[in-house]
């Protein structure tokens, strides 16, 4: 089952929500945002996307489209869509990186509430894959022992496609027939889908 919600400039969008897909609509100085999501896959949440935004697109050509694939770890609307002048760009997360400065004296660990520092006898461990990013270990380190280290988290990827199509006739109104696309995807082997929805929203 599919859930859609939507409200004309005032939307609240759980980022925890299972994958997801975002149209976000232009008109009259107003906007609105319609999220659909479904906890299962194969339910028809790109199908629903996709050609609601086209749909639109048709009966208000003088609204501005703009549709956003959330579902990071399997994004595929862009093959329904087939979106142009693509331009992808690198994200990252931030995680901490250990320096010479740590004396192991332990004040990260106890600070880390999601457990992703192990203050070793010799050695601090850092869990990549628990680190939530809040910055609490590096800000809070009293001999300022942890830095920062951006690692690459996935990709994202900006484009536009026209509901129909791109041809020599339809230059002189491109606009009434181009939907901006957006898509996000994670890096394969990475854990943490959350920071690259943050950024791709």
């Amino acid at each position: 089952m599919n859930y859609l919600y939507g409200g004309w400039n005032s939307v609240n969008f759980v980022e925890f929500f299972p994958p997801i897909k975002i149209l976000i609509f232009y008109l009259g100085g107003k906007y609105m945002k319609i999220s659909i999501a479904s906890g299962k896959g194969g339910t028809g949440k790109t199908t629903i996307a996709v050609n609601l935004a086209i749909f639109l697109k048709e009966k208000y050509p003088e609204m501005s489209i703009y549709l956003i694939d959330l579902d990071v770890e399997a994004p595929n609307s862009e093959y329904f869509i087939k979106p142009q002048h693509i331009k992808e760009q690198t994200a990252y997360r931030m995680i901490p990186e250990v320096t010479e400065n740590c004396n192991h004296c332990g004040k990260c660990s106890e600070i880390c509430e999601f457990n992703a520092i192990v203050n070793l006898p010799d050695n601090l461990l850092i869990l990549p894959e628990l680190c939530k990013a809040c910055y609490a270990c590096i800000e809070l380190c009293p001999l300022n022992a942890l830095k920062e280290k951006f690692v690459p988290l996935g990709t994202i990827s900006h484009g536009d496609f026209f509901t129909k199509g791109k041809s020599d006739k339809f230059t002189s109104s491109e606009d009434e027939h181009k939907i901006k696309f957006t898509e996000g995807r994670l890096k394969i082997g990475e854990a943490m889908a959350v920071p690259l929805i943050r950024q791709v929203k």
